[in-house]
């Protein structure tokens, strides 16, 4: 019995531990469950926080990117360009070497005794005499040239006729009004001296010792009333860019009234002209009588809604090496700084070459090679690890291929220049106006402002003295016409 009784105590001793061991396993793969739920959770939160990351790592080094823009390796102007950081202190060129000012073997250009005398002879100098000393023997003869401001007033006296009636000719509206040459000095100084209206008005009052001292809307209508005479230079201006094989364009920023608004700017060696338009789109554009009517080349910087114009285009290489040099900063790749030195080849090419061009082979040779550096471009792209340097390095290879010709026309067409420089040149006028003035009030005076620079550079590039040509306009007489435009 006692025997027994052991037994049976061991084998429910033996129940009772198999039942702990059970409900200790089943707390062990309750525990094991609940951890490996941690773990999936805390794997994919490490997943995520790794994908956020490498987000903010790429959004880290474009925006870096983006602060790293300047006049070199972008569109913007080297007023943007960080204190200490600008490529060249005046414009994106590499600097020569060379020292400032003229070089050796220019000729100096210095005014002569010989120049004066003539100039007195032909009656374009006033002459008066001043003799220091003795007046005996034989003179030493200096000039000292000067200008002479003196105000007056024409009174003309009208009659009148057998009939009693009097014949006033429409400009004389008032009592008392302005002179052309007065006019003329304020139509110089608002264009090619960049000087506001009240300035304007201040430096005639200065001028003429507050004797003469128009009000600004004086200045104003001074000015609307050129810019109304102009009807025939500007269309003769016109004429002449519709004769061009090449048309150089370009267009800028500026405010009106507080709105943006723009400039665009049809320019060739020999004319230039300025539209204002409130939107830069396709209506607007097609309202420039120029740009509607023209058949030949357009050479701009790769804006798309001037391929809607023209016959043939040419893209600015000057833009497309800025593009080159930032693809390689973002992405370390060789072939944008191969093709970047490539373009820059062939425009020294282009240079030493003759009337007839770059010969056939060289330029096939660089054609070539322009294809082979996209192929390896492509190339390279697969393999770059920044998504958006990725896309906008893809981006740029699509450009290449779509506009090969376009870029490469300067080679083929002896015509056509390797950059878009003489239409950007003019329109810094514009922006020096919007940095005088802030901005325009009134899309009139914008309008305005671009009849009275088309008329002001043109004369400039014909070499016409200003000052003569804006007289000869307040006078009804033709200047642009004369001088073999339109």
């Amino acid at each position: 019995m006692a025997g027994g009784h052991y037994e049976k105590g061991l084998f429910q001793q033996l129940q009772e531990t198999i039942a702990r061991l059970e409900e200790v396993e089943k707390q062990r793969k309750l525990e094991t469950a609940q951890l490996r739920q941690i773990i999936e959770t805390q794997a994919k939160q490490i997943m995520l926080m790794s994908k956020e990351i490498q987000l903010l790592r790429e959004e880290n080094d474009r925006l870096r990117s983006i602060l790293n823009n300047n006049s070199g390796n972008s569109s913007q102007p080297p007023s943007t360009d960080q204190k200490g950081k600008r490529t060249n202190t005046y414009n994106g060129r590499e600097k020569s070497g060379r020292h400032k000012g003229a070089q050796a073997g220019h000729p100096g250009k210095t005014l002569t005794r010989a120049q004066v005398e003539e100039q007195i002879a032909t009656g374009k100098l006033q002459h008066k005499v001043i003799v220091h000393g003795s007046g005996c023997g034989r003179p030493i003869i200096k000039y000292v040239l000067d200008i002479e401001i003196v105000p007056y007033a024409t009174e003309h006296r009208f009659y009148p006729n057998s009939a009693g009636q009097y014949e006033i000719p429409s400009g004389y509206n008032s009592d008392v009004i302005y002179g052309d040459v007065l006019r003329a000095q304020a139509v110089y100084l608002y264009s090619a001296g960049v000087v506001s209206n009240d300035r304007i008005r201040e430096f005639i009052g200065s001028m003429t010792d507050g004797i003469i001292q128009p009000s600004a809307g004086s200045i104003y209508g001074m000015l609307s009333g050129f810019s109304h005479a102009l009807s025939d230079e500007l269309e003769n201006v016109q004429n002449d860019l519709l004769n061009q094989r090449v048309i150089y364009t370009d267009n800028t920023n500026i405010s009106i009234d507080g709105h943006p608004a723009f400039i665009r700017n049809l320019s060739t060696a020999d004319a230039v002209l300025y539209a204002c338009m409130p939107r830069k789109n396709l209506d607007n554009l097609r309202q420039i009588p120029v740009l509607s009517a023209f058949a030949g080349t357009l050479v701009h910087d790769h804006e798309a809604a001037i391929y809607q114009f023209g016959t043939r285009h040419g893209e600015c290489n000057v833009h497309l090496l800025r593009h080159l040099t930032k693809n390689t900063e973002d992405t370390g790749h060789t072939w944008s700084n191969a093709l970047r030195a490539l373009l820059c080849s062939a425009n020294e090419a282009r240079k030493r070459a003759d009337s007839a061009g770059v010969p056939e082979m060289e330029k096939q040779t660089y054609s070539e090679a322009y294809d082979a550096l996209c192929t390896q471009g492509e190339i390279e792209n697969l393999d770059c690890k920044l998504k958006w340097a990725k896309q906008k390095e893809q981006a740029l290879l699509r450009r290449l291929r779509t506009f090969k010709s376009n870029y490469l026309l300067f080679l083929y067409d002896t015509a056509v220049a390797f950059d878009n420089n003489l239409s950007e040149r003019d329109l810094r006028k514009c922006k020096n106006r919007q940095k005088m003035s802030g901005g325009f009030r009134t899309l009139d005076g914008a309008q305005m402002y671009c009849r009275i620079l088309s008329f002001i550079e043109t004369c400039k590039r014909r070499q016409l003295p200003l000052l003569s040509a804006i007289l000869s306009v307040l006078k009804g007489q033709k200047v642009l016409c004369q001088a073999g435009i339109g």
